[in-house]
């Protein structure tokens, strides 16, 4: 059953899945305590994702090529030599998932004390 699915012992779809990669980052540095970056990536399919894997109704092959977008805001604030405020917003959109039960929109915002030694 592995075999005609195409599935390792781990039970992965080992697929190639090559993309070409473009990113771009701008950081700001406000004052000597703030600073603020974004980055940006798209990353375009250079093969379709599941060529040739057995289709199975309930989670249907698509032999489209989607992008994957994604984007991460970031800003640190210098509380005092060692300790650092950060928080993150990261978002990513794909349409490109093999299931129809994971979303194709993610997102999470993380924030945090950060102490360097």
């Amino acid at each position: 059953m592995q075999e005609a699915y195409g599935i390792n012992e781990k039970g992965n779809i080992n697929k190639d899945n090559w993309r070409w990669n473009n990113y771009i980052q701008f950081v700001f540095t406000l004052g000597e305590k703030l600073n603020l970056s974004t980055l940006g990536i798209v990353q375009f399919p250079l093969s379709i994702p599941y060529d040739n894997t057995y289709n199975v109704p309930y989670f249907p092959v698509d032999n489209k090529k989607y992008p994957r977008f994604t984007m991460e805001l970031s800003a640190n604030f210098t509380i005092t030599k060692h300790f650092t405020f950060s928080a993150k917003y990261f978002i990513q959109h794909d349409e490109g998932q093999i299931s129809p039960l994971a979303n194709e929109q993610i997102s999470n915002f993380t924030n945090g004390l950060v102490y360097k030694f």
